[in-house]
């Protein structure tokens, strides 16, 4: 899909003298609003910037049935619920050419406020350290 077109700001000039003092009171916010709305619309909108999650990234080791050799707990920088954890990016540091054996899914449980454990990681190979990126959607509440 192409980008918007160019965006046309209104001007003071665009109306009737008799409206003048109105326009200059309302033309500084629906310009600054247009402005936001196409750069959100034009591929400007980012995880970090614009959606409540957290991007982490954390270094792992796993046993044989999938649970860290290491208590790994998480935080993040809103007391929301965590709602969904997803993985972005996993990379084998011990072994740069053995990728994941099946689909990396990861199972936790929220300990507080603004901070999760991880209990279980699937489709790692045990004895491998892998860094794994994950994003952490924060819920409505």
């Amino acid at each position: 899909m192409a980008k918007l077109p160019t965006l046309r700001r209104l001007f003071k000039n665009d109306f009737k003298p008799e409206y003048s003092e109105l326009v200059e009171k309302l033309i500084v916010s629906i310009n600054n609003g247009f402005d936001n709305v196409y750069d959100a619309l034009n591929n400007k909108i980012t995880l970090r910037n614009n959606v409540l999650c957290n991007i982490k990234d954390f270094s792992v080791q796993v046993s044989s049935a999938g649970i860290p050799t290491s208590t790994l707990v998480l935080n993040v920088d809103f007391k929301n619920n965590i709602n969904v954890v997803t993985v972005g990016r996993i990379d084998n540091i011990t072994n740069s050419l053995l990728y994941p054996s099946a689909g990396v899914t990861i199972s936790w449980d929220q300990i507080a406020a603004g901070s999760l454990q991880i209990k279980h990681i699937s489709g790692l190979t045990e004895g491998n350290t892998y860094n794994i990126r994950v994003v952490i959607y924060g819920d409505e509440n």
